[in-house]
């Protein structure tokens, strides 16, 4: 396989796994973990899935590692990717390729032999670490200290580089600090900018901030040219993304909580009908998210019928709305059955929450993330939809 095709595969297998569990011959050797905590302590010969409100990897893993929750820390080697989606990461151990990570609090101690793409509150990359591939990175606070090979493309709030960074840089942030080495192009929009005496650019540097900086001697070779046209067109209100995000998070949790609590059989049975008639399932969810908007439209032609246009697309926005945590809910149950476990109403929070971050996760992959958060999607509603249908008729 490909470096291409085993990323998109990446990208989408901890879903995919909850779905055609029995049917994929590549993810039957795959070691899979589910619970409140749960810890990896023996060497894992495959790929390693994990859903949990914490996980510890103390076990090395010769291929990829697919981890969700709360609290997630990676003690041992990754033989292959890391895919992570989480509160608090924590990588203190070397990963042989690239990672993806989605996390409020993300810490990189070590060795990356790939790519690092990382969406999240806090990033910090220990003066330990050193990264041989590109990043890619956007987060509020994100603090740079170890090195790194391949070209940098940074957007952030507040951003302080001290780092050896080897090769380009691209960034555009709210705050910028930069007192390390930077040897490639640098292109920096930033509304505050500051270089310290410590900084270092071995090659010409183009900037734009809301007052024109002062280099220094920082700048080797070429110089230092100031650049109208990177002024972005809207400044970004990162403490309001921040929150933005955090709200998210909290709301997802929620939401899960109250459906667990109050609608657990009805979901136990929509996901039972999801397993047992998956197509059935997804074309009533497509029919659902397509007729449904364009139901309100017609009715909004009429003068007379815009209230009940009005009263549709309220319930589709709550449609929308309750859509990702009940899907999350449904692949934990069938997960739970699957597996044949018993897990707590604790453990299945915490590993519908897991799964719901994924899920967010996976809807920002371009293309292939879309279809497939759309087909989860479409076939857990069209599913509950079912069985609300056959209730009301029973």
């Amino acid at each position: 396989m490909n470096k291409k095709v085993k990323r998109i595969y990446n990208y989408s297998a901890f879903i995919l796994a909850f779905l055609s569990l029995y049917m994929s011959s590549s993810l039957a050797a795959a070691q899979i973990e589910a619970g409140e905590n749960v810890t990896i302590d023996n060497y894992v010969s495959d790929d390693i899935y994990a859903a949990g409100g914490q996980i510890s990897v103390k076990g090395a893993v010769k291929e990829d590692a697919n981890l969700a929750g709360g609290e997630i820390s990676v003690y041992s080697n990754i033989g292959g990717d890391l895919n992570i989606a989480g509160g608090n990461v924590k990588v203190l151990a070397n990963v042989s390729d690239d990672i993806h990570i989605a996390g409020g609090q993300v810490t990189i101690a070590e060795r990356i032999g790939g790519d690092v793409f990382i969406g999240a509150g806090d990033i910090f990359i220990d003066k330990t670490a050193r990264i041989a591939g590109s990043v890619y990175i956007g987060g509020g606070n994100i603090k740079i200290y170890g090195d790194i090979d391949g070209p940098v493309q940074i957007s952030g709030g507040k951003i302080l580089i001290a780092g050896n960074l080897k090769n380009s840089l691209k960034l555009s942030a709210a705050e910028t600090e930069i007192s390390g080495k930077i040897a490639g192009k640098a292109i920096i929009s930033s509304e505050e900018l500051q270089i310290n005496k410590d900084a270092r650019f071995h090659s010409s540097v183009e900037y734009w901030s809301d007052e024109q900086t002062d280099f220094g001697k920082s700048v080797l070779k070429g110089k230092a040219v100031y650049s109208a046209k990177l002024e972005p067109e809207f400044h970004t209100p990162w403490k309001f993304m921040i929150f933005f995000t955090l709200l998210t998070f909290l709301s997802g949790l929620f939401t899960i909580y109250i459906l667990n609590r109050f609608f657990e059989d009805f979901l136990e049975e929509s996901a039972e009908y999801m397993q047992e008639n998956f197509i059935t399932g997804f074309g009533t969810g497509v029919l659902c998210f397509l007729l449904i908007p364009a139901l309100i439209f017609i009715l909004t032609i009429a003068f007379i019928t815009i209230p009940f246009a009005v009263v549709f697309a309220c319930l589709f926005i709550i449609l929308l709305i309750f859509a990702r945590p009940i899907t999350a809910i449904m692949l934990a149950q069938w997960l739970q059955k699957k597996l044949n476990k018993e897990w707590s109403k604790t453990e299945m929070l915490f590993i519908s929450f897991g799964i719901f971050l994924l899920l967010l996760f996976i809807s920002f992959i371009p293309i292939v993330g879309w279809l497939l958060s759309a087909v989860i999607l479409a076939a857990a509603t069209g599913s509950a939809l079912q069985i609300m249908w056959q209730k009301k008729s029973a």
